[in-house]
């Protein structure tokens, strides 16, 4: 529920908070019957691909093992021809380095904080791509209520969003264009260009939708 609303709380109520993209349509995919929300990585990334055969243009994942190559080969399947979805995931919460890998086909976001600092607890390393806020993220709760939460786990949903929302602009758009779109637009945060910390910067929505709609700066 946290997660959805980061996306796609309905906006514009003066109730509440806004989502990302506030008119998409959602699809949640149960990937467990836990209590907790645990969940093999087989099951996500089996929902991942059901989501994806079912017509998602973005799959948002807000679990950990995003190291697996499993994933990579997800991210593959979800963006192939017919198909043409992007797999987004979260970097994760304990800072790990995240540089033996680099997913040519997943989206991996880190978490920046207000000041668009890289927060302490957030993965890092040449795996992520961009980052996004994922500190103090104000969503939806069960029973109709709205809290603050921190972590990547909220990164994920807020950039898979953004992407939405160029799809909305833009629904030619192919997986690959979509996250060029985006990455390119990115707010480029410490070293120049690419880095192991930011990736290629802090996502920004409006810059990526005014490439669409009006071509670049």
């Amino acid at each position: 529920t946290m997660v959805a609303g980061a996306a796609g709380a309905t906006g514009n109520k003066a109730l509440g908070v806004a989502g990302v993209a506030w008119s998409i349509s959602l699809m949640p995919v149960r990937a467990s019957n836990l209590s907790n929300g645990a969940a093999a990585l087989s099951t996500i990334t089996a929902g991942a691909r059901w989501a994806a055969d079912h017509g998602a243009r973005v799959v948002s994942v807000s679990y950990t093992g995003v190291q697996s190559p499993t994933v990579q080969t997800t991210g593959a399947y979800v963006r192939s021809a017919g198909l043409g979805a992007n797999l987004v995931w979260a970097a994760g919460n304990s800072a790990q380095n995240l540089s033996a890998f680099d997913w040519p086909d997943v989206t991996i976001v880190g978490a920046t904080g207000p000041d668009d600092l890289a927060l302490t607890f957030s993965a890092f390393g040449t795996a992520i791509d961009c980052v996004a806020p994922g500190s103090d993220i104000l969503t939806t709760t069960l029973g109709n209520g709205y809290s603050p939460i921190d972590g990547t786990s909220f990164s994920a949903p807020i950039t898979a969003a953004a992407l939405a929302l160029l799809y909305s602009a833009n629904p030619a758009l192919t997986p690959a264009q979509a996250e060029a779109t985006l990455l390119d637009a990115c707010v480029d945060l410490g070293d120049p260009g690419d880095d192991s910390l930011y990736g290629r910067g802090r996502i920004n929505t409006y810059r990526a939708l005014s490439v669409l709609t009006r071509g670049p700066d």
